[in-house]
């Protein structure tokens, strides 16, 4: 059985109530969705490198989703093949193709797969 409010201010008391109940699911509902949005980024772009190459150009390299990508004249030229390793890619060179991992794993395109040179820390 529903009971109504029998003066006045029970009836302005129980709106304010109700108000600040939803206000409060408002922002939790809000806090919730803008911490899960800022995880689901578009692109992240790893390891940029831009130079300049001999009569004024540029070309530039860089890796999204562990995949190479290179730049020059204004034309992007991805690899398909992915850069093997968990570790984080940490710098790229678009002249030799080579990207150098977190770990020290310097890898370099052959033209058909990505090859171990060496590691530049020594580590195995």
């Amino acid at each position: 059985m529903v009971s109504f409010p029998k003066r006045r201010e029970d009836f302005v008391s129980k709106r304010i109530f109700y108000l600040c109940g939803s206000i409060l699911c408002l922002a939790v509902a809000y806090h919730l969705g803008a911490v899960q949005a800022v995880a689901q980024s578009p692109v992240r772009v790893e390891a940029v490198s831009i130079q300049n190459v001999s009569g004024g150009g540029l070309r530039a390299s860089g890796v999204v989703n562990r995949k190479f990508y290179y730049v020059q004249d204004g034309i992007v030229h991805p690899y398909a093949e992915p850069i093997p390793g968990k570790d984080r890619i940490v710098a790229s060179d678009p002249g030799f193709i080579t990207v150098v991992l977190e770990n020290g794993d310097w890898l370099q395109w052959n033209g058909g797969q990505w090859v171990k040179i060496g590691n530049l820390v020594g580590s195995p």
